[in-house]
């Protein structure tokens, strides 16, 4: 940067902190007397905030000013009054139409970033990055940790996001793509819907394929998920069973099969004991209802997993050991029901 990039930074001048330990703060223009935010970066990618500053994208904070020096970049950009869209799920009053209104305006942000040569990702996405306006309309904050996509690249160098919303390659498990942000969405809508007054599952079917571990079983495009929205996709009532659910042909393979091994070895059991016809109906209900329960409370049909605490935990670890404990309690309420049945 030449020292015209400097001066032009030298008309803001501080007026409050924002936010301290991230170095945000507000700032006025000196001359036109007009708000703006500060924010100073040692970890960002400057290819990604020199596009912004020469490309503005509706929905995002306009760069009035950027400089750096010494590993070390300042930007001003546009202030945004608003409230974050934590704050929005913190008070509980969310909707299913303001879950659909936010979620395809920031897919309509997201779309301008993905298609740019190269596709820039946002890598961050969660609820505090997100600000809302007083008018309805949301604006994506805080690129400090975007990259532009490079398709030969097998695996991230540097491990940038948030726990409990970023996605498995961004833990080593691959390189980040326009899916890295389309994961995050779906992490990010489980979480919106889950702050609505009444439970909510109409949006399962968009965060089941959002959020598939495998990035190339996830819709391929944020425009896809729009369109999922304004199909009346994401308010179906009917949910598929696990496998069926994000139409992905090898799942339905191995589902189709495992159902029809669960239903076969149900129907066909035997017993050596003398058993009336309703207590040998009675043991093939209950194995068979074992056989799905488990799938199901595994694969998380309708969301289930949110009833048992320890499932909504964001580490791995004591998630797995809470869906084990709630497949245990599943199995051991069938197997007592099974055997009031066939006394």
């Amino acid at each position: 940067m030449d020292y015209s990039d400097r001066l032009a930074i030298s008309y803001y001048k501080e007026v409050a902190v924002i936010n301290k330990s991230h170095k945000i703060f507000l700032v006025q223009h000196v001359q036109t007397g007009k708000f703006y935010v500060k924010k100073i970066f040692n970890v960002y990618n400057h290819d990604v905030y020199d596009f912004l500053f020469n490309n503005h994208i509706s929905g995002i904070p306009k760069i009035q000013a950027m400089y750096e020096e010494q590993g070390t970049l300042t930007v001003i950009e546009e202030y945004i009054s608003g409230n974050t869209l934590q704050e929005k799920i913190a008070s509980t009053k969310l909707s299913a139409a303001n879950i659909r209104s936010y979620i395809s305006e920031l897919c309509e942000i997201l779309n301008s970033l993905h298609t740019a040569e190269p596709a820039i990702i946002h890598r961050d996405i969660k609820p505090t990055n997100i600000i809302i306006t007083n008018c309805g309309h949301i604006f994506l904050i805080d690129f400090n940790a975007a990259k532009k996509y490079d398709p030969t690249s097998s695996i991230d160098t540097t491990l940038l996001g948030t726990e409990g919303y970023a996605a498995p390659e961004q833990y080593g498990f691959g390189a980040s793509s326009p899916e890295t942000d389309i994961y995050t969405i779906g992490i990010m809508m489980r979480q919106m819907a889950d702050s609505m007054p009444e439970k909510c599952n109409s949006f399962n079917t968009i965060i089941e394929k959002c959020t598939q571990l495998n990035k190339k079983d996830r819709y391929s495009s944020v425009i896809q998920i729009q369109k999922a929205l304004s199909s009346g996709g994401a308010s179906s009532t009917l949910e598929l069973p696990p496998g069926f659910r994000t139409k992905t042909p090898w799942k339905m393979i191995v589902s189709g099969i495992y159902y029809a091994f669960a239903i076969g070895i149900s129907l066909n059991i035997t017993s050596e004991r003398s058993l009336t016809p309703r207590q040998l109906w009675g043991q093939r209900m209950g194995l068979l209802l074992i056989y799905i329960s488990i799938i199901f409370i595994s694969c998380n049909y309708s969301d289930v997993q949110r009833n048992f605490p320890l499932c909504s935990s964001q580490n791995p670890f004591i998630k797995a050991f809470g869906i084990i404990l709630m497949n245990a309690a599943s199995v051991i309420l069938i197997l007592m029901i099974m055997c009031i049945v066939t006394l």
